[in-house]
This record gives structure tokens, C-alpha cells and sequence, in this order.
């Protein structure tokens, strides 16, 4: 506690005193002093009688209405904290007075809200908070700007933003209806237009903002991501050849040729052994009877030497084992969501793909100020195949349905809502995406300053708590997309993953017809030259 002299007052050394003072000061004034009424308009236009932390308890004056034009120059508004004392007969009526906007300025209003006297004391009994006090602003008109009406280069961003819009708009009116305010929107197009009262849309803390705005509560999250469809697996490489590496094939397709070599050589031994036309045959077919066996197909022949019959067994086990990797893997080829591989930028630089960019200043400024080699080497890849990298958020994510291997860098809650209407079950479960930002809370802003910054700063607090906030974000965003498909999917076998075999089949078929006929040429025609 400490006392001023009104006759010395120095305003600098009142102010110097109070910066070091970090918590709620409260002050007491007699206006009966004859100098009270030069300082206290000077501490008015400090902001002192405005604002959560400073309070006053004035006392000395003896009427009211006599004193209404003096209280009035004070810009008591509505986040004032000021107590007067008035007498009142025999007791001390305690006043609350409080400003209440009345058109286009502020008036001052009284409520008793408690009184004093020696033989009782102080007798309080409004005993309400002063938010509680403060809740009502009697239908108080309040001026909003809307950022979307900002010009970017050529071209407004109004259309691509109006869901951020109407997201503000709700919650601006849920805190008209609490506090018995209205909201008019100011449409113009000056963004530091200091007429405006609030912003209608939720805005993220910027540096630049800090000297011009009041934020009350995050009411929402925003981040730049970048999209993709991620490219099919099947496609990559053969379904057929898929089981086995390139280097196991080639494994595989020597065992064979040993197996078909051993065979021969068995069977060459087993007809010097015993030389019979059955044995002659069996030199011819040997190779069919090596793939029917390693194709795990029934065969009638007879085993006379202990190397064959050795090799036999080897080349069943060898099938059979092969057989069971092989089919394993088709079937959980099947079963399995194909595996998303590709989760980095420089990933994406190896798969060649190309980044467009949602032209709207956030994404540009991130593009204007990344030196990511691998996020400008995907850019000029974009502009290396369509002449340009800025699209709308439409045609940005139309872009990854039509064109393959392209990536698009964008808000996530806009791109969401596209993707809600636009992709099919199984696209959004071939969805991917990586953050090129941290997410970050927007906040409902006032101008700075503002006497009802503290005001809607607790009723926003309060709407959160109660999920009023959490209700308007489902009615205006979509949630990121789910695939359908959790960790299983039901088997089926498409076209494309079997077109190999059957055109090996096709193929076959057509050459033996050719050979058929090639056949029956020579037979019909040899037989006429002899």
C-alpha cells in the first residue's frame, strides 16, 4: 500500500511504479481532493480504469447525477472494475458502476450492490463475479471483418475459404446470444481496418498481428500437409513374379536345369544298363517328366538306380517346399492391405512425383520460404509436366485422381472436405499424406484493447467445456478419412493381376496352332515328293 500526494503528482513516476508490479492493483480515490479531477483523466488515457487488473474504489462524491458528465469522461466501459460510495441517509449506499453501450458510446450505469455504515459494516450482497456481472451488454452492436475478403495477388480468396467463415460465424453467435450482443460485418477489404471489432474467422498468432489483435481460446487446428495417392503395388512389378525376388527366380530356374541334367544322366546310365524300346521312350519325354514332377503332378515310371530315385525325392521335397512360400504369399497378397512404403519427401523424389501447391498464402509463403531440395525438387517437376504448380483446392485434389504420381500441398481441414465428397472407399484408403508443418491452434480475435477481450475470452473457455465449440467444428469440417478397409480386405483377384498368365496361355495356344498346321502342311506335302 501507498499513498499520492495529488498536488505532487507526476505522471511518470506513477507509471514507473506500476511496471513493476505484475499483479491486480487496486485503487482508492478521494474526490473531494481538488486535484482528483485533473489525474484521473490522465490515468484514463493510460487505460487504467479498463481491463481485469486494475480496480477502483471511489469515494467523497455526493451526488450522482452531478457527477454522471465526470465519470463519463473516465471511458468506464464494460470490463471497468469500480466501486463508488455515495451516502444514502444514515448508511453508505456501495455502487457498481459499470459502462453500458448505449448506441454508438458508452454511458454509465449504477447498481447498488451492497452498503457501509459504522455500527454494521460492510454489508455486500451482490456477491456475483464480476464476469456475472458483466454478462449482459444489453444488446451492444459490435463491427466483424472477414480475412477471406482479403486480396491475394488477382484473385479473392472468398470461395476457397467460406467453410473458416461460416465456422467463425457460428461461433461469434453463440457468443451474441450469451452476451445479448450483434454482430454486423464491416465487408471491407482493409485488414487493419481499426473500425472492426472482432475477426469473423479464427486466426492463428502471428508476430506481425501481436501489436493489433487480442486472442481469446484455440477453437480449432490447422496444418499444411501434403497429399498423395500412393501408387499400387501391384503395378510395380507382376503379381505373378511378385512372390519370389529377382535373384530367387534365378535360383530356381538353375535347380531346374541341374535337376533336368541330373535326370538325363540317370536315365542315359539306367539304358546302358538295360536297352529296351521303353527305355528309348523315356529319353524322349524325360524333360516333360522333370516339369510334371516339379509342378506336383502325378507320374507312373519305375526307379533302377539309387541316383534317380535320390534325385526324384529331392526334386518333390523342393516343389512341395516351394509351393507353400510361393502360395503363402499370394494369398496374403490377397488378404493384406498393400503396405504404404513411400512416407518421405525424398521418397517421393525417387518415385518421381510431381507437387502442385493450393494457392493460397499460407502454402505459398511456406513454398516462397522452404529450402527443402527434396520439396523444391518435386516442385519444378509439377511445373516440368503442366507449366504450373498453383491450383485451387478443387482442382488440386481432382489432380490426384487424374493424374498419376502427383502430390498436392494444401490445408488439411479444406482438403478434407473435398475428399469427403470426392474420393471413393478405395482411394481414400490409397490416401497418404505427410505433414510439412506442425499443427497449429486458431483463436477467436478482437481488436487490441478491446473492453470485451476478457469477456469472451471466459465464455469462450466456457462453450469449449460445454462441446458447443467441438458441435459447430463437426457441423463445418470433416474428419480426416478412414479407409474402410481396417487391416484385412475380402480376396478378389483382379484383371490386370492375372493378364500375364493368360496371355502366356493365349500365346501358347496360338503357337500350337501354328505349329498344328505346320504339321499337317509337311505331312501332306512330303509324302506327294516320294
Amino acid at each position: 500500500m501507498s499513498f499520492v500526494n495529488v498536488a505532487s503528482f507526476s505522471e511518470q513516476k506513477f507509471v514507473t511504479s506500476l511496471e513493476l508490479v505484475h499483479v491486480r492493483v487496486g485503487f482508492m480515490a478521494d474526490m473531494n481532493c481538488p486535484g482528483m479531477n485533473s489525474v484521473l483523466p490522465i490515468l484514463t488515457e493510460r487505460g487504467y480504469f479498463n481491463g481485469e487488473r486494475f480496480r477502483w474504489f471511489l469515494y467523497g462524491l455526493r451526488a450522482i447525477e452531478e457527477n454522471r458528465t465526470f465519470l463519463q469522461k473516465l471511458h468506464i466501459t464494460v470490463s471497468s472494475n469500480v466501486l463508488l460510495l455515495l451516502p444514502a441517509g444514515t448508511d453508505n449506499a456501495v455502487l457498481n458502476v459499470r459502462g453500458q453501450w448505449m448506441g454508438k458510446t458508452w454511458d454509465v450505469s449504477f447498481l447498488q450492490a451492497g452498503s457501509w455504515s459504522i455500527a454494521t459494516g460492510l454489508n455486500m450482497w451482490d456477491t456475483r463475479s464480476a464476469y456475472e456481472k458483466q454478462l449482459n451488454l444489453f444488446g451492444m452492436q459490435l463491427s466483424g471483418i472477414s480475412k477471406t475478403k482479403t486480396i491475394y495477388g488477382d484473385r479473392t480468396l472468398e470461395g476457397e475459404m467460406q467453410t473458416n467463415r461460416a465456422y467463425g460465424l457460428q461461433l461469434w453467435n453463440v457468443l451474441s446470444m450469451v452476451h445479448n450482443t450483434s454482430i454486423t460485418e464491416n465487408f471491407s477489404t482493409n485488414y487493419d481496418d481499426q473500425l472492426a471489432d472482432v475477426i469473423i474467422e479464427p486466426v492463428v498468432i502471428k508476430q506481425e498481428d501481436l501489436a493489433k489483435l487480442d486472442y481469446t481460446a484455440a477453437v480449432q487446428d490447422t496444418q499444411t500437409i501434403l497429399l498423395f495417392l500412393h501408387p499400387e503395388v501391384d503395378r510395380t512389378r507382376n503379381s505373378i513374379l511378385r512372390p519370389f525376388s529377382f535373384l530367387t527366380w534365378i535360383a530356381i530356374g538353375f535347380l531346374i536345369i541341374c535337376f533336368t541334367l541330373l535326370m538325363y544322366k540317370t536315365f542315359m546310365f539306367e539304358q546302358e544298363v538295360d536297352r529296351t524300346k521303353v527305355q528309348r521312350d523315356r529319353e524322349n519325354g524325360f524333360f516333360v517328366l522333370v516339369m510334371g514332377i516339379l509342378c506336383q503332378q502325378g507320374f507312373i515310371e519305375s526307379s533302377r538306380s539309387s541316383a534317380s530315385r535320390l534325385t526324384l525325392f529331392t526334386m518333390l521335397v523342393f516343389s512341395v517346399l516351394i509351393y507353400q512360400f510361393y502360395l503363402t504369399h499370394i494369398v496374403s497378397m490377397l488378404l493384406v492391405v498393400p503396405p504404404k512404403n513411400i512416407r518421405t519427401l525424398e521418397q517421393m523424389v525417387a518415385n518421381k512425383f510431381g507437387v502442385a501447391v493450393e494457392n493460397v498464402p499460407e502454402s505459398v509463403e511456406l513454398l516462397n520460404a522452404t529450402e527443402d531440395k527434396y520439396l523444391l525438387t518435386l516442385v519444378q517437376t509439377q511445373i516440368s509436366r503442366t507449366g504450373t504448380v498453383y491450383y485451387d483446392i478443387k482442382e488440386g485434389i481432382s489432380l490426384l485422381l487424374e493424374r498419376e504420381r502427383s502430390a498436392f500441398v494444401c490445408d488439411a481441414n479444406r482438403a478434407y472436405q473435398q475428399i469427403r465428397h470426392t474420393f471413393t472407399d478405395e482411394q481414400r484408403c490409397a490416401l497418404q499424406e505427410i505433414p510439412l508443418m506442425a499443427k497449429q491452434s486458431t483463436h477467436l480475435a478482437l481488436r487490441k484493447d478491446h473492453p470485451l477481450k476478457e469477456q469472451f475470452r471466459v465464455t469462450v473457455q466456457k462453450i469449449i467445456a460445454a462441446s458447443m465449440v467441438q458441435y459447430e467444428r463437426k457441423r463445418c469440417y470433416a474428419d480426416k478419412p478412414r479407409c474402410a478397409e481396417n487391416e484385412v480386405k475380402m480376396p478378389e483377384v483382379n484383371l490386370d493381376q492375372v493378364s500375364s498368365v493368360l496371355l502366356l496361355l493365349f500365346g501358347t495356344i496360338v503357337c500350337s496352332i501354328g505349329v498344328l498346321l505346320l504339321e499337317i502342311t509337311v505331312r501332306k506335302v512330303l509324302p506327294k515328293r516320294h
